[in-house]
């Protein structure tokens, strides 16, 4: 059985449990993983119609090269941007390298996000994928129809042996893109699921949040909606998706408990894992007005072999809103995952080290 506590790290320290029993860490107890230099987030016209970024408070996704050696190349998403990041992985700390556009879709003029909700690695490339979701605070028809196309994307992304420095820059050739607007075929032909594409999220519509490859497939992973209380990841080949060959979406489904509304939880990431997955998983809905995150909306899991899967962690509050949104694991050893929290909600990510026992 796996066991189902945290325990937090600090700098230059070995790490004490901090969870036992349930009784959750408290976030001054939690060592920080700081991102030198600057994640771009949001890019808007200003009054001037100059183009600029916001600094990345709305951090999606992240995913590395395979490995336990450090510095490790990794890509990050915010999903208000329209492309990714290249951070560099250290033991306590990340350093942002260069941006990496990938869309330049507008509105009105006005430029549309990629809504970029998860990242992965697999055989040499990354996966970057968009939420396939409609935005939730848009009450223009035309604008959010415009909004939701450009997030029907998953990019693969291909770097050049030794093209990125140690301090993230690109210093050879550009990555290799392809790009396919093919997922929403697929998601559509999942009859549980054909009904909730292109609905709105607060009423359960689709929503994508996590991302992972394994034996050829990509795997989405659905905040919303769940399959009979069960959270949802479809199956697609990849080479369906890139390369046109048949195939068709398998459904899978976990049953990663509920959040402390009674409301149960969807997949907010995914990450490979051994033979098999972690799911950080979350509420559907965001918290109602003035009520923040608590201990237990969120948690990790590990899957089993079939369609089981098996708690790790609850999580504690990371304080009001702040989101858990990306789990990068960064060295698996002795039965102890030492791994990365980052939120949606806190500047550049707000990363946070935390240690999962794993057997």
């Amino acid at each position: 059985m796996v066991a189902a506590w945290v325990r937090a790290l600090r700098f230059g320290l070995l790490a004490v449990p901090l969870l036992v029993a349930g009784i959750a860490p408290s976030a001054a107890d939690e060592a920080d993983w700081p991102i030198e230099g600057r994640l771009f987030g949001k890019l808007e016209s200003g009054g001037s119609k100059k183009l600029d970024f916001k600094t990345a408070r709305d951090i999606s996704g992240i995913a590395c090269e395979d490995g336990n050696a450090l510095p490790r190349l990794c890509v990050i998403a915010d999903d208000e941007a329209q492309g990714v990041q290249i951070v560099m992985a250290r033991r306590n700390e990340g350093v942002a390298g260069a941006f990496i556009p990938l869309i330049s879709d507008r509105h009105a003029g006005e430029p549309l996000s990629l809504d970029a909700e998860g990242v992965a690695y697999a055989d040499g490339a990354f996966y970057v994928i968009g939420s396939h979701g409609r935005p939730r605070r848009e009450s223009d028809p035309a604008v959010a129809n415009a909004r939701a196309k450009a997030t029907w994307r998953v990019f693969r992304i291909r770097f050049v042996p030794g093209s990125v420095s140690r301090s993230g820059d690109i210093r050879g050739p550009r990555p290799a893109i392809e790009v396919s607007t093919d997922l929403p075929a697929f998601l559509r032909a999942v009859s549980q699921l054909a009904g909730a594409f292109d609905g709105k999220l607060a009423e359960h519509g689709l929503n994508i949040e996590g991302v992972a490859v394994r034996e050829g497939r990509l795997l989405a992973g659905l905040r919303a909606p769940t399959v009979e209380g069960r959270a949802a990841v479809v199956a697609v080949p990849l080479g369906s998706l890139f390369g046109g060959a048949p195939g068709k979406p398998e459904l899978i489904t976990y049953d990663l408990g509920k959040d402390t509304l009674g409301a149960p939880r969807g997949v907010r990431d995914l990450v490979a894992f051994g033979s098999g997955l972690l799911i950080l998983a979350g509420p559907q809905l965001d918290p109602p007005a003035g009520r923040g995150v608590v201990y237990g909306d969120y948690a990790v899991y590990r899957t089993l072999p079939g369609d089981g899967a098996a708690l790790v962690a609850n999580l504690p509050a990371f304080g009001g809103e702040a989101k858990p949104e990306a789990l990068l694991p960064l060295k698996h050893e002795g039965g102890a995952l030492r791994a990365v929290l980052l939120f949606d909600g806190l500047r550049e990510g707000g990363g946070r080290l935390v240690s999962f026992e794993i057997r």
